[in-house]
Parts: structure tokens; sequence; C-alpha cells
């Protein structure tokens, strides 16, 4: 689970530090440092669930942070790290499977400071692009891989993902996902989920209205019993 994330975090961390050498052994490479940014985004979310089997009704007011830098591409290589930070406002009155507040529903956003994106990806093969790391996954409407942006932890994988989009209107991907960061977070039990997925999509696009897909998910969870 850990060698693809140790491994992109390490290269990213190189990325990070290189580009003003890399910019000044070779004038006609354009991506130089002032290419790269930081980017960040504060948003606030309210739920609340009314379970008659509950007393009390569960209310949460949290706020999710995210700060993450990107780098331009430089010899087709380009890399991205990302942090969120996910914290309660006020009284934690909401179960969030983590904070032991049981007495009420469930409303799976708990608090906690993760490492939400890092990884490292090429695209020197023409249309192609290859990407080692912790990323976002969102196939179609996101039912078996998706990032469940409503949710304040965002769910991310431990992954090596190939897309290739050489011919017209189609695109192709591969991924093998070693882990599932999901959103109930590190230290709820089934968190992280180890896995050994081998995912193959296809998706064509005839117009804005229609596209069509298709798929083949080879799913293996270590650790399957007990999800929510």
């Amino acid at each position: 689970m850990k060698t693809l994330l140790y491994t992109s975090t390490v290269l990213v961390a190189l990325m990070l530090a290189a580009p003003n050498s890399a910019h000044a052994e070779s004038d006609h490479k354009k991506e130089s440092v002032e290419d790269t940014g930081f980017f960040g985004e504060i948003r606030y979310r309210y739920e609340k669930v009314d379970k008659s089997s509950f007393t009390q009704d569960a209310e949460a007011h949290t706020t999710r942070t995210n700060v993450g830098f990107k780098t331009q591409k430089y010899s087709d290589f380009q890399g991205l790290v990302e942090g969120q930070l996910v914290q309660a406002l006020g009284n934690e009155d909401y179960n969030s499977g983590t904070n032991g507040n049981t007495m009420f529903p469930k409303i799976i956003d708990p608090e906690g400071l993760e490492l939400n994106r890092a990884w490292v990806s090429w695209s020197g093969l023409p249309q192609t692009d290859i990407k080692v790391g912790r990323q976002k996954i969102e196939l179609d409407n996101q039912r078996f891989f998706g990032s469940v942006n409503w949710r304040q932890n965002d769910q991310t994988f431990d992954a090596v993902t190939f897309t290739n989009e050489s011919v017209d209107h189609l695109k192709l991907t591969y991924g093998f996902v070693q882990n599932v960061n999901r959103p109930s977070g590190n230290d709820y039990s089934l968190g992280d989920l180890r896995t050994h997925t081998h995912i193959f999509h296809g998706n064509y696009k005839f117009s804005k209205a229609l596209e069509v897909s298709a798929y083949g998910y080879l799913l293996d969870v270590e650790r399957s019993a007990g999800l929510s």
C-alpha cells in the first residue's frame, strides 16, 4: 500500500526542488518554476439527520481546507501534492464513526488531517498519461470509482493509472489500485481498504448528449466484512 505513495511523494519533492536548475541547463524549455503554483479551497458543510431509532437528531457543521502545489510539466513529467484538513465547528452532535458519539445518527465527516493526493505523471507517449501515487479516480457516474466529493474527506486511491485518447472521442483507461482511502478517514477501522484491483474502462463520446462506456472491474479487496 505504501510503496506507490512513498515513491510518488519522493518524486514530487524532487520535482519541486529541481525546476530552477533544470531550466538553467536548457533555455528552450519554458516550463520553469514561474509556471507552477499553489492552490487551495475552504468549504463549509452542514448536514442534519433525523432517524426514528435515535432520540436525538444529528447536526454536523464542518469545514474542509485543502492546500496543495502542482508543478508544470517538465520533460513530460508533472507532480502534485495536496493536504486536506477537516474540522468540526462547535459541538460534535453527530457520530462521525470515530468520535464515539454513538448516541447520535451517523454523519461520516470525521475530523482529521490527511495527505489527500500525491502523484507524479508522465505524458511522453502521444495522447497518453501515466499517473503513479495517491490520486482521484472518477469514472462515469462514479458508482464504482469516484471521489465521493459530497462528503468532506475525499475518497482517493493509491494506484497506477494509464489513460489514452489517441482515437478521436475515445478514452481508454487502465488502473491498478493498491489501497482505497475512504471518506471515513484513517482512524476508522475500515477507513483504508487494501486491494489488488484492476480497472479496464473505455468511453466513446458520440456527442454532448450521448456517450457509451464499457468496463471490467476485477475487484480484490482484502478486508470487505463490515463495509458501510
